[in-house]
């Protein structure tokens, strides 16, 4: 009997001792997104079509002299690069950490044209398309968490 009701005394912790937290997977080779095969070898530059880049963005404490239409994050980390198109098309901007980006020029912001993260094990933590005509075209990255970013384009 005694040993009954140590066992029920015991019984409801048992229940957290089976419900163990769920690992992130271990990569043991990254994964390589078509079109990205260069993103865990990134350059030094600017950001360019079809080349992978690491990037220092800058903390932000101060709301931009503009104001857009996201709310304004305090401590988080942005920046602002020229990206050139010499061809019509979609293109993807893949980056290493989330943040927002935009896509724009004097005419206005490209709508992105679909949303995706990058699979386990690529280093690939968001990918946005855009439309984007031939020209120069403003990309900011904004929000982000740390100041560390690998940025790549790739026409679709």
């Amino acid at each position: 009997m005694k040993r009954w009701l140590a066992l029920a005394a015991l019984a409801p912790f048992a229940v957290f001792a089976q419900e163990a937290p769920k690992a992130e997977p271990v990569c043991v080779r990254a994964e390589i997104v078509p079109g990205f095969e260069s993103f865990g070898r990134p350059e030094t530059g600017a950001p360019a079509i079809g080349k992978a880049v690491a990037l220092t963005l800058k903390r932000v404490d101060v709301p931009p002299p503009v104001a857009g239409a996201r709310p304004f994050k305090p401590g988080t980390f942005a920046g602002a690069y020229l990206l050139t198109v010499v061809k019509a098309g979609t293109y993807r901007v893949a980056l290493s950490q989330g943040a927002w980006i935009s896509v724009l020029r004097a005419a206005g912001e490209a709508p992105s044209t679909a949303h995706g993260h990058g699979p386990a094990c690529s280093g690939i933590a968001k990918i946005v398309s855009f439309d984007l005509a031939p020209g120069v075209w403003h990309l900011d990255l904004s929000e982000a968490k740390a100041a560390g970013i690998t940025v790549a384009v790739v026409a679709n």
